[in-house]
């Protein structure tokens, strides 16, 4: 049985397959309830760690600056109402003198997220980051999460993988080189396209700005890109995909941002 990696329809797929196993996100974690209603929004998962400390799961299948904010506004209900929780479910042994926890799940997450996961897990809570790939064979699908270290507060960040490293990454032949295509495309549409890398990925800027990304992936990347409303993204595999992208979503970004189309690619 060969598993291969796999992608997700959406965010309540990812809710489903871990509530169905939560060892995939922390030994001995049980699911008390999913979608939990609060003033501030819907907690994802609600759980209880193996000591009773209540513990706040908050999903996300793309990188989202507020992913850590969303969280800690369900810490704090929580927080507050952990004794009224212990007793609306006495089956799971909520002990509520422990402090609740929260553990981000996403396939990658920003540098504000990791920078206030920095101080936040130091001086507040117990906080964890999990990465997350999804594997299967046949219809079944599997979560395999792996944590990312927080860095001390006195930490200086990593450098950032060059560009050459970014694409070696790929452990795929025919998607690195898909990759490495893609990168040359993004920057032809226009002269003054800068990319640069960071500790999680390849940003393309326009004058100081993000319009697009690639995160890569062992089988796979992330071809990432700025709308009005935010980003999207999208897993490629094949070179023709990110072709249609970038002719098609990526060029519309780059002149959201204010920059002019290189002359040979209008033509």
């Amino acid at each position: 049985m060969k598993l291969e990696e796999r992608d997700l329809k959406d965010e309540t797929e990812l809710e489903c397959l871990l509530k169905k196993n939560p060892d995939q996100i922390e030994k001995g974690l049980k699911i008390i309830d999913n979608q939990v209603t609060t003033p501030k929004g819907r907690i994802d998962l609600l759980g209880v760690d193996a000591d009773g400390a209540l513990t706040v799961v908050e999903l996300k299948v793309k990188r989202d600056d507020d992913h850590l904010k969303q969280a800690i506004n369900y810490f704090d209900w929580v927080l507050v109402n952990s004794p009224w929780v212990a007793k609306v479910y006495p089956k799971f042994k909520i002990d509520p003198k422990y402090l609740p926890k929260i553990i981000l799940i996403a396939p990658d997450f920003t540098n504000s997220v990791i920078t206030g996961s920095k101080y936040f897990g130091s001086f507040v809570t117990d906080l964890t980051l999990l990465k997350y790939t999804v594997v299967g064979y046949d219809e079944e699908k599997y979560v395999v999460c792996t944590e990312v270290k927080i860095p001390d507060i006195s930490q200086i960040f990593e450098e950032p993988r060059t560009i050459a490293e970014e694409i070696e990454y790929i452990k795929n032949a025919s998607v690195r080189e898909a990759c490495k295509e893609t990168i040359e495309q993004i920057k032809k549409i226009g002269k003054d396209v800068e990319p640069k890398t960071t500790k999680s990925g390849l940003v393309f800027k326009y004058q100081g700005r993000n319009f697009a990304a690639i995160y890569s992936r062992r089988e796979f990347f992330y071809l990432e890109w700025k709308q009005e409303d935010g980003w999207e993204n999208e897993a490629i595999r094949k070179l023709d995909k990110a072709v249609e992208i970038i002719n098609n979503k990526i060029t519309k970004a780059y002149e959201l941002m204010g920059g002019k189309i290189a002359k040979t690619r209008k033509e």
